[in-house]
């Protein structure tokens, strides 16, 4: 490369610079080269090193140096960076390290909105906690207290996001005017984050109290109780006035059942359910207006659907809750059974399944005699309590509720508490079993046993065919021990 063709390169580069900066510069390039003379000019070149270089070079330094001797303004300090930015692309070494410098910053950016629609989220769910506290302060006030425990929780764990997003967003801040050496008119307030944090774990702290408050004093039995015993006064069926029918003339609708029924899917928000066997199959419901019951009973198949909104904007009285009554065949045995309720009450007897799943937004479910090859329990905020119940392979999950379970695991169980409470009353002695814990800071106790404290570990007899895992994070489960172990283990076909 020639003397021309270098300073003719270099000229293309600096072109972003203000016309009298620009033409110094090259005078300064084309006096070196004029004092080393031609017989030099690629010794200077080589000293140099490329236009594209020594361009990157003289950009940087304009642009830090216009930042120092300008009075501080946002706009011009952008600019001076986007000056840093492009002279650094200028360099091709460069380029790669700028690029994934780009990419770890979108990524930086991507993971701060996330965390703060997080924290949104955890601050509107407080309000939802509290607001149905205060729904059932003063007919469930343990019910009450784990709500707004909830609520104080989910505030303070959305402040402290809210405190810890804020200040990675002032250092950064912080970081950009260090670069550009003004640190004028930026303070991040150290003590201000400081008090911020504090208040947010002091939310934590009393949310956590409440919460255990209330689920010492049996709050997680009655989770949403309030509402369930306000509407529900009898089980559907029940007899008033000598007849089937509420005291207010409440239209009462009845159908069959498929002839062959394998399948039951029940899903309701807010009714008193029944299910059973007996003598005159077919179902009875009343209560839930028009067209808010979605039923289809067809080939193998039953579901019942309610397709109103959730309870708080539901009104029953006393003497007209919603009501539904399944009556099953004698001796039938179903294919799959998946009952789920939101906020009402469900009793369920005698029923055999293949595969059976329970679950309890924050009602309760009274289950008896109950068995399956498979069967899924879960409880969010509400109360399931089974007894005289054969499973096999199970799987037991509590959010904030409570799962009462006296009967035989035959096989393989999981059970897995967040903050709830899960007890488990077995035939036989820890040594028919095999236990696998996982414990966080929550309550474990398996017969006499005791654990507290982080932890894993393996008890009762590390041979035995009955396997038992449990998960505890803040809640607690309890295992204990009555009466003599089945010797017979039903067993899932083989295909």
């Amino acid at each position: 490369m020639t003397r021309s063709e270098f300073m003719d390169e270099l000229r293309n580069r600096l072109e972003r610079l203000p016309p009298g900066e620009l033409e110094e510069a090259l005078a300064y390039y084309e006096e070196y080269f004029d004092e080393a003379g031609p017989e030099h000019e690629q010794d200077v070149i080589r000293e140099f090193g490329s236009p594209a270089a020594l361009a990157s070079r003289i950009l940087a330094d304009h642009a830090v140096k216009e930042a120092k001797a300008a009075p501080y303004n946002p706009k011009k300090g952008f600019s001076a960076l986007w000056m840093v930015l492009l002279a650094l692309f200028a360099t091709p070494v460069a380029f790669p390290v700028i690029i994934a410098l780009i990419i770890v910053v979108i990524a930086v950016l991507i993971v701060i909105v996330v965390v703060g629609v997080t924290a949104i989220s955890m601050v509107i769910g407080g309000i939802a906690s509290f607001l149905y506290g205060i729904f059932g302060l003063f007919t469930a006030p343990t019910t009450a207290l784990i709500l707004f425990g909830a609520a104080f929780f989910l505030w303070g764990l959305g402040k402290i996001i809210f405190v810890v997003v804020g200040a990675i967003l002032s250092l950064l801040e912080r970081f950009v005017n260090w670069v550009f050496n003004r640190e004028k008119g930026v303070n991040m307030q150290g003590k201000k984050y400081g008090r911020r944090l504090l208040r947010g774990f002091a939310l934590l702290c009393i949310g956590s109290i409440l919460m255990a408050i209330g689920l010492s004093l049996g709050g997680e039995r009655h989770l949403f109780g309030f509402y369930r015993d306000r509407i529900f006064t009898s089980r559907p069926g029940s007899e008033k006035d000598g007849g089937i029918i509420s005291e207010d003339g409440f239209f009462m609708e009845n159908g069959t059942l498929p002839e062959k029924l394998k399948y039951m899917s029940i899903k309701v928000s807010v009714a008193s359910v029944t299910i059973r066997t007996g003598a005159a199959p077919g179902y009875t419901y009343s209560g839930f207006g028009d067209n808010n019951l979605a039923i289809s009973a067809s080939g193998n198949t039953f579901k019942v659907t309610d397709t109103k909104a959730f309870f708080p904007f539901r009104k029953y009285g006393k003497e007209n809750p919603p009501t539904l009554e399944i009556i099953l065949p004698e001796g039938v045995t179903l294919e799959g059974c998946d009952i789920s309720i939101g906020a009402g009450v469900v009793y369920i007897s005698d029923i055999h399944a293949t595969e059976i799943f329970l679950q309890s937004g924050a009602g309760l479910i009274e289950g008896s005699r109950l068995s399956a090859d498979i069967a899924k329990v879960k409880s969010g905020a509400g109360s399931i309590n089974l007894r005289e119940t054969d499973f096999v392979y199970s799987e037991f999950e509590s959010g904030v509720g409570e799962i009462q379970f006296q009967g035989n695991l035959s096989r393989q169980s999981e059970l897995k508490s967040g903050i709830g409470a899960i007890s488990l009353e077995l035939p036989g002695s820890e040594t028919d079993y095999r236990f696998d814990f996982s414990r966080g800071l929550g309550e474990l106790k398996i017969g006499d046993l005791n654990f507290s404290g982080s932890g894993n570990g393996i008890t009762g007899n590390k041979n035995a065919g009955r396997i038992i895992k449990l998960s505890s994070a803040l809640g607690s489960i309890k295992v204990s021990f009555s009466g003599i172990l089945k010797e017979t283990i039903k067993m899932l076909p083989v295909d």
